[in-house]
């Protein structure tokens, strides 16, 4: 049995092949399609979600429950003999909360934390930690590596229209930080309370050309330089042509030492909508 366990919830977009490698456990976000309630991977999947949304029928989120969180305490038990769980960030979701209730209520050895942050940057954190765990880390020396990967690691993405932002109601926020946004794509920045419009541009083209852009300033502000050993995952929304594209251009751009492709969640993807490309990296730990 390892030292310690890792367990998040499935807004930190971790492909199943790789929980099952990493011996990770997942709290469903809750997906809701015209009143009826589903656990995201469990009773539906991101497919159908996406599905529902080009049928224009009322899709929206809500976070994973107690019983969620205390199932997979319990899975996570059978693998580590203390559980360190990371929530997506609490300002987005009721999913903390859930996790905090569930430590309340459970006899089981498990540390919490505020991951602020959703998608690449918490999934990234989780897979690390999981592997220091694998390899007999103490709960401290794991959650150093999963702390230090949340405060390096960054997200920004593209939208490929703003329909669904306007279903949600999102849409005046947004054009008051960049201004109107009808007939634009906007570049977004993934962080711990959502997503914030950075720039934006007419063609599809032209907003990932500025997305990547955001990559750049990102590392220089970092200190990385092309030579830096990255770790990266292009995020997407059935858009997996472009996805693959995207990230064969990183690679030749900078020092990849580790990358993949990852699905969107429900817990952004309803809000943003299908065509969403987004780019997460982070210095490599050494």
């Amino acid at each position: 049995m390892q030292r310690v366990a890792l367990v998040s919830d499935t807004a930190s977009d971790i492909p199943e092949e790789l929980c099952r490698d990493l011996d990770i456990h997942l709290a469903p976000v809750r997906v809701v399609i015209d009143d009826q309630q589903y656990r995201d991977r469990e009773d539906i999947d991101i497919a159908a979600v996406y599905r529902a949304l080009r049928e224009g029928r009322r899709v929206t989120t809500a976070g994973c429950n107690a019983h969620d969180w205390a199932s997979v305490y319990q899975r996570a038990a059978s693998v580590g003999e203390r559980i360190l769980a990371v929530s997506l960030s609490r300002v987005l979701s009721t999913t903390y909360g859930a996790a905090q209730l569930a430590v309340e209520t459970t006899e089981l050895p498990v540390t919490l934390i505020d991951a602020r942050a959703i998608l690449v940057p918490q999934g990234l954190a989780v897979v690390e930690g999981a592997r220091a765990a694998r390899r007999g880390a103490d709960l401290d020396e794991v959650l150093g590596i999963v702390q230090r990967i949340l405060g390096a690691a960054r997200m920004v993405a593209v939208a490929d229209t703003i329909e669904f932002m306007r279903r949600g109601g999102r849409l005046a926020a947004m054009e008051a930080e960049v201004g109107p946004l009808e007939g634009y794509r906007p570049v977004l920045r993934i962080f711990e309370r959502g997503w914030l419009p950075l720039d934006k541009d007419a063609t599809r083209a032209g907003s990932i050309e500025k997305m990547l852009a955001v990559m750049r300033r990102d590392l220089e502000e970092m200190g990385c330089d092309r030579d830096t050993p990255l770790v990266v995952v292009v995020d997407h929304a059935e858009a997996d042509d472009e996805a693959a594209e995207l990230l064969e251009r990183v690679r030749r751009d900078y020092h990849v030492v580790e990358h993949h492709v990852w699905t969107i969640s429900p817990a952004v993807g309803v809000h943003i909508g299908p065509g969403m490309l987004g780019v997460g990296y982070c210095p490599a730990v050494r």
